[in-house]
């Protein structure tokens, strides 16, 4: 079982978003977990209870990282506010040879407005 990270992200709407996050999770010989082989899903939402769910293409990487990328016209229709507006996460990733699903990720993001989507 995977104990996930903690880790706080930001976007501005209208932007392409690109993000590698090392997790520095490690297994039980000490070695980063390799989530190239992971199926990774990856979405947020500004109220736990909402029917409003927005995903991120994600993927995993052999060094224990998770890539996050959302192109600007999926960016463009995340509501920001001016003092920005806060969404919680989650990444989840399925590893196939141990049949199993842990949550690696969580955090909040922030989403600021931008003048120019």
């Amino acid at each position: 079982m995977v104990q996930p990270v903690t880790y706080n992200l930001t976007m501005y709407p209208g932007a392409d978003y690109s993000n590698t996050i090392y997790t520095g999770i490690v297994d039980g010989n000490s070695n980063p977990i390799n989530f190239s082989g992971y199926t990774i899903n990856a979405r947020f939402t500004e109220d736990f209870q909402s029917n409003t769910v927005y995903a991120w293409v994600a993927s995993g990487t052999s060094n224990s990282g998770i890539i996050l990328t959302m192109n600007a016209a999926s960016t463009a229709n995340v509501p920001a506010t001016n003092q920005g507006s806060r969404y919680f996460y989650d990444v989840f990733g399925y590893d196939p040879i141990a049949n199993a699903t842990s949550k690696i990720l969580e955090g909040i993001l922030t989403v600021y407005p931008s003048v120019v989507p």
